[in-house]
């Protein structure tokens, strides 16, 4: 997770893990429209943590993070996935070859080959903004740095980026001014040459600002979210900012759920155009929980945020660390919630069809103690990527990810005629869906005689009665949650005349006038002949 998220959330971020954030439940069996993720897979190997990535198009992403490349020493880590499938971990070398810490903390890729990666790094105790550029699906062999607002060597982080072209990006994060105070800050890439930062100021009376997700959704033009610690009351408030390139406008505090809120935070925000977006983070509730909260910006108008609906309802403690919209206002977020056993796990939810409902997703080692989602990507409705980290039982985490699967769809929807008596066979076919697929009859029955395979869709026998017989097929896969679709099939057994022995498998059938051929067990039509008498 983000280094400054941590830091300024003070007990927020250790309530991530020891318990805080409450999100409301979901009626049972409720369903939703858009992305179904299956249980989380184990992308990497040893210490590892996924922090960010970018989709250009389904199954093909670029997920960024940090490994260990030694006890204690970590450094910028970037993989690839290519038609759903994850390649190897690239090692990217921190500006200094001296630091002990580096980590991406997010990427965008405005297309395949073309990313803009940023982080920090850590050298004798104080961290600095870092930064890589893919170009021709060339990463460099070390990342890049670049100044600050404040003149002097001071702190300094960069927690997101945005692209909107290639060689044209915005990247947000934080740094340490004059007054030891951290503000937020501003990173163009123009023309592929990356800028000196520039200072973003928090709202009146408030210090330790950070910015922590930022979204461009057409040119320069640019949305912003994060945090800032209130002068007057020591809390932390959400706050949203939008900008054109390198001015933007006056910060906004964005209303919670509860108005006496102690403390919030935005994590995440997605704009499908010019000031429309959506931002996720959390909120303190009365109880001293906290809550995940998401929040639109409509027009330019920020409404108050919302309860965001959770897998477990009576969680103590849950947050949205990435967020990512599609045309039409389709929104899928991700993050983690603490479950009854005091466990930290994965969790995602959409509001495809206006309201939020949420899903656990089972960590690669269900039996984990700690696991998030920390990104998230879609670059279709129902297609999605979300990242992040799981732990073990040998307590050592390792990068994830799960990329959403399509509908399940029952794909049959005739079946060919039986005959009594004869071998029968005929296959059930579906699409979409995680995995493997298991097949039932869920109303009515097969013709007798007749069986159904639940694993492998084949519905085979002999038929021992004539008659039609209707039913519905169901099909499931075992995603969490899991996919089904039925429909209704019909079998019709009949019952085929029979010829006088010949001594052959042909013979004819004289019906009315016409003679019905038998054809090695074929039935064909032979019109009749008339005799031509001299």
């Amino acid at each position: 997770m983000n280094r400054m998220r941590n830091y300024l959330s003070g007990v927020c971020a250790f309530a991530l893990v020891l318990g805080g954030t409450l999100l409301t439940g979901v009626p049972a069996g409720a369903a939703s429209a858009g992305p179904v993720f299956p249980p989380a897979v184990q992308v990497t190997s040893a210490e590892s943590s996924f922090q960010g990535v970018s989709c250009t198009s389904p199954g093909n992403c670029v997920a960024v993070g940090n490994f260990d490349v030694s006890a204690g020493v970590s450094q910028g880590m970037v993989v690839v996935q290519t038609n759903g499938v994850w390649g190897p971990s690239l090692g990217i070398i921190s500006p200094d070859a001296g630091a002990t810490y580096a980590s991406f903390d997010s990427v965008s890729c405005s297309a395949v080959g073309e990313c803009f990666a940023v982080g920090e790094y850590q050298l004798a105790g104080s961290y600095h903004l870092m930064w890589a550029i893919e170009s021709g699906g060339v990463w460099p062999v070390q990342a890049s740095t670049s100044g600050t607002p404040n003149p002097t060597p001071s702190e300094s982080g960069l927690a997101s980026a945005s692209c909107t072209s290639v060689g044209n990006c915005t990247a947000v994060g934080w740094y340490e001014n004059a007054a030891l105070d951290y503000q937020g800050l501003v990173v163009l890439e123009v023309g592929g040459i990356v800028s000196t930062a520039v200072p973003i100021n928090g709202p009146t009376t408030s210090t330790n600002v950070t910015l922590e997700s930022v979204s461009c959704a057409s040119g320069d033009s640019c949305t912003a979210v994060g945090q800032y610690r209130d002068d007057g009351s020591s809390e932390f408030r959400a706050f949203a900012i939008s900008g054109v390139g390198a001015t933007w406008g006056s910060p906004e505090v964005v209303g919670t759920p509860y108005s006496l809120s102690a403390d919030s935070a935005f994590y995440g925000v997605s704009c499908v155009s010019v000031n429309n977006c959506t931002a996720g983070g959390y909120y303190r509730d009365a109880s001293g929980n906290n809550q995940a909260m998401a929040a639109t910006l409509t027009a330019g108008l920020w409404a108050q945020g919302i309860p965001v609906v959770a897998p477990y309802p009576t969680t103590t403690d849950s947050e949205i660390y990435g967020m990512s919209c599609t045309t039409g206002m389709n929104c899928t977020l991700a993050g983690g919630y603490l479950d009854d056993g005091a466990n930290f796990q994965p969790w995602v939810a959409t509001n495809a069809s206006g309201v939020w409902v949420a899903s656990k997703i089972v960590a690669p080692d269900p039996a984990t103690a700690n696991s998030s989602f920390n990104g998230l990507s879609c670059s279709t409705s129902e297609k999605c990527t979300a990242v992040g980290d799981g732990q073990d039982v040998a307590v050592t985490h390792s990068a994830m990810a799960s990329t959403s699967v399509a509908p399940l769809v029952l794909t049959t929807k005739v079946l060919t005629e039986g005959s009594l008596a004869k071998s029968y066979s005929a296959t059930l076919n579906a699409t979409g869906g995680a995995g493997s697929y298991t097949y039932s009859v869920s109303t009515g029955s097969l013709p007798a005689g007749l069986t159904l395979d639940a694993a492998t869709g084949v519905i085979s026998g002999t038929p021992t009665a004539v008659g039609v017989s209707s039913f519905t097929i169901t099909v499931s896969d075992p995603g969490l949650p899991a996919q089904q679709d039925s429909g209704v099939l019909t079998i019709s057994i009949v019952k085929v005349a029979t010829l006088a022995a010949t001594g052959s498998s042909e013979g004819t059938l004289m019906v009315g006038g016409l003679g019905l051929v038998a054809l090695g067990g074929g039935v064909g039509v032979a019109t009749r002949r008339r005799r031509l008498h001299a």
